[in-house]
């Protein structure tokens, strides 16, 4: 069986907070855009969906990855053993728990009828 190893908290903690910082950009981004293109009229809503948080959750990763190899990480991270799938799951991580989180806390939110 094949596990997914996990590099030491060294490589680890830099990779989750930079995909933090990513996740929040583009969330706020995504949120506050349309928001702003009605001219402040339209009530201000989080809109969740299975779909949308899907596809955040893979641009944080991708970009997560990209900005591995922007710092060229990559090379150490793989002469250490790890594969690139191992460096976007831990880059999309944190995309994954806060999409989760937002959909738990705008869940009650959601009129219902």
């Amino acid at each position: 069986m094949n596990v997914l190893p996990v590099p030491d908290r060294l490589y680890t903690v830099p990779i989750i907070l930079r995909g933090s910082f990513i996740w929040g950009c583009l969330r706020a981004a995504l949120a506050l855009l349309p928001w702003f293109m009605s001219g402040f009229e339209e009530r201000f809503t989080v809109a969740v969906t299975v779909g949308a948080a899907a596809w955040i959750v893979l641009v944080v990763a991708a970009l997560g990855l990209l900005d591995i190899r922007r710092r060229n990480e990559h090379l150490l991270l793989a002469n250490l053993g790890f594969r690139q799938r191992t460096l976007a799951i831990l880059a999309g991580l944190p995309a994954f728990v806060g999409e989760v989180a937002i959909a738990a806390a705008w869940s009650d939110a959601a009129p219902r009828g």
